[in-house]
């Protein structure tokens, strides 16, 4: 009996759009838990929900040092892949000439 769970399953139409979601009990949590605080619970993750949707989080927008060693970092692996090419072309050249 400890794996039978009870699924409480709800849509709400908001000014944001529709929400839907389920809260899951335990058949023990189910049996002691009231219509209210089933009502409770998922107020709770609507208004969670309205609270992300209303306030959206602006794009992380890199400061100049960021951009500044990013920049770093490419011209490194710039000269690294220059340097692996001038090194193969050269063992192609070997390999013609011989």
């Amino acid at each position: 009996m400890d794996d039978i769970r009870v699924q409480v399953i709800f849509r709400v139409d908001t000014p944001h759009g529709v929400y839907q979601d389920a809260l899951w009990f335990t058949k023990d949590e189910y049996d002691k838990v009231t219509q209210a605080g089933i009502e409770v619970k998922k107020q709770e993750r609507i208004s969670a929900w309205i609270n992300i949707v209303s306030h959206p989080t602006s794009p992380l927008i890199p400061i100049k040092e960021q951009l500044q060693a990013e920049s770093v970092s490419l011209s490194e692996q710039i000269d690294l892949l220059q340097m692996r090419k001038s090194g193969i072309l050269a063992r192609l050249e070997e390999k013609i000439i011989k």
